[in-house]
């Protein structure tokens, strides 16, 4: 359970500090220096509704694993009958 505990903890902080942001704090731009070395300005807004979308993403493909999981669960047990 180390990663679960790992994540409790950063997500606890993390809304420890979103939660005193106003809106001025989500329209601010910040920098991001990229591999290619080129300089991107994106709104704190921007960033956390790309976070959210990428998790949002990995709960899918989680589930999406859980069922495939069940059905070759049930397809083993019924081909050993």
């Amino acid at each position: 359970m180390f990663y679960i505990d790992v994540l409790d903890k950063v997500r606890k902080e993390v809304m420890q500090k979103i939660i005193k942001w106003t809106d001025a704090d989500l329209a601010r731009r910040v920098g991001m220096t990229r591999a290619s070395e080129i300089e991107a300005q994106y709104t704190i807004e921007w960033i956390l509704f790309h976070i959210i979308e990428h998790e949002t993403l990995h709960i899918g493909q989680i589930n999406l694993l859980r069922r495939l999981a069940k059905c070759w669960s049930m397809t083993s047990v019924s081909s050993q009958s």
